[in-house]
C-alpha cells in the first residue's frame, strides 16, 4: 500500500512534466517542418514547470505522505527514488512523440521495450527482497534504460537535446533545495515557496525560457478559431512576465 501512495504522488509530478508533451503529439503530427525545434521548446518549458516541484518533494517527501497518515512516512525513500525518474521520463516522452509524428512506429515500440522489460525483470527479482524500495528501483532503472534508447533514436532523427540548458533548469532548484537539508522541517512552506519563486525568476532572467519561445508555444497549441480572443491575452500575460527585460 505504501508503494502505491508514493507512486501516486510521484505521478502527479510526472503529469506536470508531460501534460504539455502529450498535447504536443497532435501538434507535431500536423506540422510539416520545425517538429524537433518545437519538441525541444515544449520539453524545456515542461521541465521548468515540473522541476521546482520535483526538488521540493525530494527535499520534503514526508510532508505529502504524512498528510495521508503517519504510517505512510516510511515510504519517503521510495517516493524519492520514483521522483528521480521524472526527468528521464519527460525526455523519453518527447522523443517518443517525435518518433510517432515521423511515423517511426517500430522506434516507439523499441523505446517501450527498453523501458518495460528491465522493469518487469527487476520487479520480479527485487520486489520480494526489498519491497517497495525494490519496485521503485526497478521503475527507475527501466526509466533510465528507456532514456538510453530514446537518446539513440533522438540522434537518429536529429533531435538535439541542449544539455547545458537542461543542466541550468535542474541546477537552479537543486541549489536552493539544499536549504531544506540545513533548516528545520517546520520551515518547509518557506523553503518550498522560495524554490518556486527563485526558480521562476531565474528561468526568465537567464533567458532559459524566452518571451518569443513561450509565445510561440502558447499560440501553437491554442485552437485557431480562438486566435482573435486568446492572442491578446497571451501578449498581455507575457508582457507582464517579461516587463523587466
Amino acid at each position: 500500500g505504501k508503494y502505491y501512495i508514493a507512486f501516486a504522488i510521484s505521478s502527479m509530478v510526472l503529469m506536470a512534466s508531460i501534460s504539455m508533451i502529450r498535447i504536443l503529439l497532435p501538434v507535431l503530427s500536423g506540422m510539416t517542418n520545425g517538429r524537433k525545434r518545437m519538441g525541444w521548446k515544449v520539453l524545456k518549458i515542461s521541465l521548468t514547470i515540473a522541476t521546482p516541484l520535483l526538488f521540493i518533494l525530494l527535499a520534503y517527501p514526508s510532508i505529502p505522505l504524512s498528510i495521508l497518515g503517519k504510517e505512510y512516512v516510511a515510504a519517503s525513500e521510495t517516493l524519492r527514488i520514483l521522483l528521480v525518474a521524472t526527468i528521464p521520463l519527460a525526455i523519453t516522452h518527447t522523443v517518443t512523440n517525435l518518433a510517432f509524428s515521423y511515423g517511426m512506429y517500430t522506434k516507439v515500440l523499441e523505446i517501450g521495450l527498453y523501458q518495460n522489460i528491465p522493469r518487469l525483470i527487476l520487479y520480479l527479482a527485487l520486489a520480494k527482497t526489498m519491497g517497495g524500495l525494490g519496485v521503485a528501483a526497478s521503475y527507475l532503472i527501466g526509466s533510465v534504460a528507456g532514456l538510453a534508447s530514446s537518446l539513440k533514436i533522438a540522434n537518429h532523427i536529429g533531435f538535439k537535446i541542449k544539455w547545458k540548458e537542461l543542466g541550468k533548469i535542474v541546477a537552479i532548484p537543486l541549489t536552493i533545495s539544499i536549504l531544506a537539508y540545513i533548516t528545520p522541517l517546520t520551515l518547509w512552506p518557506v523553503i518550498s515557496l522560495t524554490i518556486i519563486i527563485f526558480s521562476s525568476i531565474s528561468y526568465i532572467k537567464l533567458n532559459i525560457i524566452s518571451k518569443e519561445e513561450l509565445r510561440e508555444l502558447l499560440t501553437s497549441i491554442r485552437p485557431k478559431f480562438t486566435a482573435a480572443k486568446i492572442d491578446p491575452i497571451i501578449d498581455r500575460l507575457l508582457n507582464r512576465l517579461y516587463k523587466r527585460e
